[in-house]
């Protein structure tokens, strides 16, 4: 029996809530070595699809931005 308590495309590794490097980047406006700092920095986490592939989670940047609006404030 699957589990319906949660829409697939809501759970955090469905596909549509990964985004590329270059997503990120293109809808956050900062390079990809931004990120790639961001990253070190704990400021957000990735999750290694194989070798090449990285994904960032949705959620996880939204959180991100969060905490630079809310102390910018």
């Amino acid at each position: 029996m699957q589990d319906t308590s949660t829409p697939r495309a809501q759970q955090p590794h469905h596909p549509k809530n990964l985004l590329s490097r270059t997503e990120v980047c293109a809808e956050l406006g900062i390079s990809k070595r931004t990120l790639r700092r961001y990253e070190l920095a704990g400021m957000v986490s990735s999750v290694r699809l194989s070798k090449r592939s990285i994904r960032y989670r949705r959620q996880d940047i939204e959180q991100m931005l969060n905490r630079f609006t809310a102390g910018a404030r």
